[in-house]
């Protein structure tokens, strides 16, 4: 079943099923899998089978609730459905439109470069938090010279200056 098999099943004056056959990642995967089933050897008779037996159920099915469906009442609910399926589709592509409008070669290539892209944000994470205030820090404890002398309660004298470090122990 292609997607123009698909789409002409779709119920008439409904707006819903035919725009969300319309996103190109569900239109090219629909394709994709009706060829591949169809001209893989291990799948192909099954498929065909399967899709003789999905159109007969469907053509049985639209005889026998079409009294239901053509009742002005259900028309008029069925319409309510569809707009509200309409809106709500509306809302979710307005609010992330990728998917609506990306084509499977476009996500490919856009995964593609994500390890790319994460490894350059990595990069520019670690240089700006931390080399860049590690080197911040080292060059202003260069420009200090001044020795550190401190003495604890042991009386341990601890002179620090430049780049030697003598520790002088009381005796006793």
């Amino acid at each position: 079943m292609s997607m123009s098999d698909v789409q002409t099943q779709t119920a008439p004056g409904y707006v819903f099923p035919s725009r969300v056959l319309s996103i190109p990642l569900l239109a090219q995967s629909i394709d994709t899998l009706h060829s591949t089933l169809s001209s893989s050897p291990y799948t192909q008779r099954i498929y065909s089978t399967s899709t003789l037996l999905a159109h007969s159920a469907y053509d049985t099915a639209a005889r026998v609730s079409a009294p239901v469906y053509s009742h002005p009442t259900a028309q008029a609910y069925l319409a309510l459905a569809d707009g509200y399926a309409v809106k709500g589709l509306d809302a979710v592509e307005a609010k992330i439109p990728y998917p609506f409008h990306s084509t499977p070669e476009t996500v490919y290539n856009d995964l593609k470069r994500a390890p790319e892209q994460a490894k350059e944000a990595a990069t520019k994470t670690i240089d700006e938090k931390i080399k860049a205030p590690a080197y911040h820090l080292a060059a202003t404890a260069d420009q200090v010279s001044v020795p550190l002398d401190c003495s604890d309660r042991s009386g341990m004298l601890v002179d620090v200056s430049a780049a030697c470090v003598s520790v002088a122990r009381p005796t006793g």
